[in-house]
């Protein structure tokens, strides 16, 4: 392991202790597991970014899509397959 020293104001050094005597851990434990909270914290939130930029691309795409291909009513295209379907097996 690495030795670090930090600088913290009174404030945060007093939460420090608070914690620290709750949890039963040293000042060490308590600021690894804080790092690793965060750290959790922080790769949920990158997933997170990324789901939403492929979203966004994947609804670019298909607004492309849309767009090069006009106008096109669903409901008009199902009644034509169905008609269709109806007079060949009459």
């Amino acid at each position: 392991m690495k030795r670090l020293n930090i600088t913290i104001s009174d404030e945060i050094l007093k939460d420090l202790e608070y914690l620290k005597e709750s949890e039963k851990l040293n000042r060490s434990e308590l600021i690894r597991r804080a790092i690793i909270l965060y750290k959790n914290e922080f790769d949920k939130r990158l997933k997170e970014r990324i789901r939403e930029e492929k979203v966004l691309k994947a609804v670019s795409k298909i607004n492309e899509i849309r767009e090069s291909t006009g106008v096109w009513d669903g409901v008009k295209e199902i009644r034509r397959f169905r008609d269709s379907r109806g007079r060949n097996f009459s």
